[in-house]
């Protein structure tokens, strides 16, 4: 029995051993919009009193338009501010109370893509405190985000193929090229030569509302329009020929 737990023991260790915190946002492709909204998520978390995370974007290529945390309000101390093309997002307590976190987006970040942006560029992300005070780091990762108005994006690391889990949103060529067909959000996955999933990778194109959709049905007044004049011109013929009968 006491080997069989050894053993037990022994197989969970490298995943124990190699559990991190992951910070993501996901990449997204802009089309037609200019307007978008990304989360910052953490999964795989351990309990912590104390969060500092910064945020780096061009401001040259997009305009931040606000934000709102999704968790960690309990915090005595938490916010989100921009300043200089750093978004910065705190929470701590200063009692021994761990940080709440309902769900695993810790916020939703609003951006507008500026005129005459038309290549790529990068939300990186900096966490500056994840611990139990500013003197300890728990073990975490940054899955930074790429934003991309050529309808595609490019993911290149030695060693490894990417695939996409579904086609009919996004395809990924033999060179590492994510192209959207349609709006959606998918999942990518880089594996080694050895089949082992090296990398996840959330690829969001939001869905945009065409001229049509957004013009008033004129259409519908018109039908509406034609639907009253041949109601009343109905009534007016029927009361004509009853009119008719009686003086007969």
């Amino acid at each position: 029995m006491k080997k069989w737990i050894l053993f037990f023991l022994l197989f969970l260790c490298p995943y124990l051993v190699n559990a991190k915190a992951n910070f993501s946002i996901p990449y997204v492709v802009l089309q037609e919009q200019t307007e978008f909204q990304v989360p910052l998520k953490i999964t795989n978390y351990e309990e912590f009193k104390v969060l500092g995370i910064k945020i780096s974007y061009d401001q040259t290529k997009l305009e931040f338009m606000g934000g709102e945390l999704n968790s960690l309000k309990n915090g005595l101390y938490h916010g989100l501010e921009q300043v200089d093309g750093v978004i910065t997002i705190y929470a701590f307590n200063l009692s021994d109370e761990l940080l709440e976190v309902s769900g695993d987006t810790i916020a939703s970040l609003n951006f507008q893509a500026k005129e005459g942006f038309q290549d790529q560029t990068e939300l990186a992300i900096e966490v500056t405190d994840y611990g139990f005070d500013e003197y300890t780091t728990l073990d975490y990762e940054v899955s930074s985000s790429i934003v991309s108005k050529t309808n595609e994006i490019h993911l290149t690391k030695d060693g490894i193929s990417y695939s996409s889990q579904d086609e009919a949103i996004a395809t990924v060529d033999e060179h590492g090229n994510v192209v959207f067909h349609q709006d959606g959000e998918v999942i990518v996955e880089g594996v080694d030569s050895e089949g082992n999933v090296i990398e996840t990778i959330t690829v969001v194109s939001p869905k945009v509302e065409n001229e049509e959709e957004k013009s008033f049905p004129y259409y519908l007044v018109v039908l509406a329009f034609v639907f009253l004049f041949i109601i009343i011109g109905g009534i007016l013929i029927y009361g004509k020929k009853k009119k008719t009968k009686k003086t007969s």
